[in-house]
């Protein structure tokens, strides 16, 4: 009879996890397809630091470099960013599954944890975004770096990918 219980239990766990899993696929699909459908908003967004480059209003400031770049591109910003904005969610489904397995004081720990975490990474974001990322880019293409008879063509994937994989390291960061 134990051995009929255990395996229940068992099956109940896989069971739970499973759920917890799809609906953290679901979530992160959902905020995926939202990013997607309003790409231009956060590209435009996104692309505010280099509004400070000196570049003449009849110069595009991005360029794709080649066919796919356009589609390649928009496709893994937006699951790139449907998985930063679901994070909360997704710890949300995997605190869900932890908790009941946890002392009272644990349950305490983790949450608190959780929520300093979150405030920390939403700190790290906005410090990046608006104060750091600006000067990286002024000081990257400054006279110091590119003479002033080499021109600036920037590659849009890798341009906004840099901004990206900044706001990322600084979430990350911020958590320590």
């Amino acid at each position: 009879m134990s051995a009929t219980n255990s395996q229940t239990s068992l099956r109940h766990h896989f069971v739970e996890l499973r759920t917890r899993c799809i609906s953290s696929l679901i979530g992160w699909l959902i905020v995926t397809i939202a990013v997607y459908s309003s790409y231009t908003y956060w590209l435009d967004w996104f692309l505010q630091p280099l509004s400070l480059l000196p570049i003449s209003a009849d110069q595009a400031p991005l360029y794709a470099h080649s066919v796919l770049d356009g589609f390649l591109t928009k496709l893994r910003f937006s699951m790139t960013c449907g998985m930063i904005i679901s994070i909360p969610w997704i710890l949300f489904q995997i605190i869900r599954f932890c908790l009941p397995g946890l002392q009272r004081h644990e349950r305490r720990l983790i949450i608190t944890s959780v929520f300093v975490g979150f405030l920390f990474g939403i700190l790290g974001f906005y410090y990046m975004f608006n104060v750091l990322l600006p000067y990286c880019i002024q000081f990257l293409t400054s006279a110091q770096f590119i003479p002033e008879q080499v021109g600036l063509l920037l590659n849009y994937k890798h341009t906004l990918f840099y901004i990206l994989n900044m706001l990322c390291a600084a979430i990350v960061l911020f958590q320590f």
